[in-house]
């Protein structure tokens, strides 16, 4: 009986799921946190914006590689998954930051 999924294509798929959800966690507190630096427009509040996102940034940067490394060996079984994956992966990110972009300037031109 032939599966459309093997073993090793789902634990890739597994290790893809397990390894950026902490990312995930890390991003959701980090725009949790976030606006409660930008109560006032100086320049700790400006600092501390630009950490934000560079923080953010490095964690999708991160989460990235590490999708990556997984995508390789996904490749060699499913190659059009692991497409599939990488450019739904992609677009989430892209996504994802044009929105961190947009609350950041929205929280601060609203001071």
């Amino acid at each position: 009986m032939s599966l459309f999924f093997d073993r090793k294509t789902l634990e890739a798929i597994r290790d893809i799921i397990r390894e950026t959800m902490l990312g995930n966690v890390a991003i959701v507190l980090l725009i949790n946190i976030s606006p409660d630096y930008m109560v006032q427009k100086n320049s700790p509040s400006i600092i501390m914006l630009s950490v934000f996102i560079l923080i953010i940034i490095c964690i999708e940067l991160w989460m990235l590689l590490s999708v990556i490394n997984y995508l390789s060996a996904l490749r060699t079984r499913r190659s059009k998954l692991a497409l599939i994956i990488f450019i739904l992966w992609m677009c989430l990110i892209l996504a994802l930051t044009i929105r961190y972009f947009i609350m950041f300037s929205n929280a601060w031109s609203n001071q």
